[in-house]
C-alpha cells in the first residue's frame, strides 16, 4: 500500500491551489459516465471487473506489478505486454493497454504510461480500475513536478491536476470497494489546503473503509487524518498502537519513521527506518535505505552510513510508486559526499541531478556552495 505516499502527494498536488469553480468544472479527456450508466455498470460487474490482459504469455495482474520491486522482471514483462499490445484485436486491447500502461508507469515511462491508459479508460470508461489506472498516470506525472520543478513546474500541472482528482472521483463511484482509489481520494480531501480541504469528506471515506476492508485498513487512515489535522503526537500514538498488533508491518514502521521525519527527530527516525532496511523485499524496505539515508544528512550525524544506504539503494536499483526518481536520490547522494569532503563525487552526482532535472533550486545552491568552498581554498 502506498498510504504515506498519497498523503504527501496530495499536499504537492493542490498546493498549487485553484478556484473552486475550476475544480468543479466536469470537463477531461474521457467521458465521465452518467448516473444511468454507473448503475447499470455496478449491476452488470463491469465496474469491479478486474482487469485481465490476455496474451500468449502469462502477464501479471495490478496487483502483482504493483508489488514488484525487481526491475529485470518489470522489463521482461513489459516486451510481452507491449508485444501482445501490438498484436491484439479489439477484444483484446482495452486490457492489455491498462497492463502495459502500468509497467510503462512502473518503468518511469510517464507519458507513454498516460497516453496508453487514456486509452484504455475510454475504451472502459465504466470499469474503476481503468479509470484508476489513468489517475495513477497523472498522478506519477504531477509528482515528478512537484519533486524536481518547484512552483512553477507545479503551476503547469493545473490541467493535470484537475483531471487526476476527476478520475479518481470515477474510480470510486464506479466501485466504492477500490480501497487504492479510495485512499487517493481521501488524501486529496484530508490535505489539501484552505477552503479546498473537506475533513468532513474524508473521515467519511475512512469510516466506510470496513465495509470493503479490515478495521486495521480504517484505522490506519484515521491516523493519518490526525497528520493531516497537524496532530502528531497523536498520530504516533495510534501508530504505535498498530506497530504493537502487527509488528514489522513496513506501512506502519514507514509511518512512525515519516511522523519522526516530519518533526525534525531524526535520530529517531532513522533508527525507526533501521528497521525495515533489509528486512525483505516490500517497496517500504527499499524507500527506508533512502529515508535512513535523509535522516542522517538533514541531522548531520552517522554520514558514512548515509552514503552507504544510498549506495546500498543504487545497487538494488528496485522500482516502486513511492520510491525516489533518480535526481532526487543522486542529489542527497551529492549533498553527503560534499559533507564528506569528497567534492569531485559530490559535483558529479549534484550535476546529474541538474541534467535530469535542470533549474531546480536546490541543487543549484548544492553546487554553488561547493564552488564557494573550492574558491575559499577549503
Amino acid at each position: 500500500m502506498k498510504r504515506i505516499l498519497l498523503a504527501l502527494l496530495a499536499v504537492a498536488l493542490l498546493s498549487v491551489g485553484a478556484g473552486a469553480y475550476w475544480l468543479r468544472s466536469d470537463t477531461g479527456a474521457v467521458r465521465r459516465p452518467d448516473d444511468a450508466e454507473l448503475d447499470e455498470a455496478r449491476a452488470s460487474g463491469e465496474a469491479s471487473r478486474a482487469i485481465e490482459a490476455q496474451a500468449e504469455v502469462e502477464l501479471p495482474s495490478l496487483q502483482r506489478i504493483k508489488d514488484t520491486t525487481e526491475r529485470a522482471r518489470i522489463d521482461e514483462w513489459f516486451k510481452a505486454a507491449d508485444a501482445a499490445l501490438a498484436a491484439a484485436g479489439p477484444d483484446e486491447r482495452p486490457d492489455l493497454l491498462i497492463v502495459t500502461a502500468e509497467l510503462e508507469r512502473a518503468r518511469g515511462n510517464i507519458a507513454r504510461a498516460i497516453e496508453l491508459s487514456r486509452e484504455g479508460a475510454q475504451l472502459m470508461p465504466t470499469n474503476s480500475l481503468a479509470r484508476y489506472a489513468y489517475a495513477c498516470a497523472l498522478m506519477s506525472k504531477i509528482q515528478a513536478a512537484a519533486g524536481g520543478g518547484g512552483v512553477g513546474a507545479l503551476l503547469g500541472q493545473l490541467g493535470t491536476t484537475k483531471e487526476f482528482i476527476r478520475e479518481i472521483k470515477v474510480a470510486v463511484e464506479l466501485d466504492p470497494a477500490n480501497h487504492e482509489a479510495r485512499c487517493k481520494l481521501i488524501a486529496v480531501k484530508a490535505y489539501a489546503p484552505g477552503f479546498m480541504r473537506d475533513r468532513g469528506g474524508a473521515a467519511e471515506l475512512i469510516e466506510d473503509i470496513d465495509e470493503f476492508r479490515e478495521e486495521f485498513d480504517r484505522d490506519f487512515w484515521r491516523a493519518q487524518l490526525l497528520i493531516s489535522d497537524g496532530a502528531f503526537d497523536a498520530a504516533l500514538e495510534a501508530y504505535e498502537a498498530m506497530r504493537a498488533e502487527r509488528p514489522g508491518d513496513p506501512d506502519v514502521v514507514a509511518a512512525i519513521g515519516g511522523i519522526l521525519f516530519k518533526a525534525e527527530r531524526y535520530r529517531e527516525a532513522a533508527a525507526v527506518y533501521d528497521e525495515l532496511v533489509g528486512a525483505g523485499e516490500h517497496v517500504r524496505n527499499y524507500d527506508a535505505l533512502y529515508q535512513g539515508a535523509k535522516a542522517r544528512e538533514l541531522g548531520k550525524f552517522e554520514l558514512p552510513r548515509a552514503l552507504e544506504l544510498i549506495e546500498l539503494y543504487e545497487a538494488a536499483d528496485p522500482v516502486g510508486e513511492v520510491l525516489p526518481t533518480r535526481d532526487r536520490l543522486v542529489y542527497h547522494k551529492g549533498v553527503i559526499l560534499a559533507a564528506l569532503g569528497r567534492e569531485l563525487l559530490a559535483r558529479e552526482a549534484l550535476e546529474e541531478s541538474l541534467e535530469i532535472q535542470p533549474g531546480v533550486s536546490r541543487v543549484k545552491k548544492a553546487l554553488a556552495k561547493l564552488d564557494a568552498g573550492q574558491a575559499s581554498g577549503r
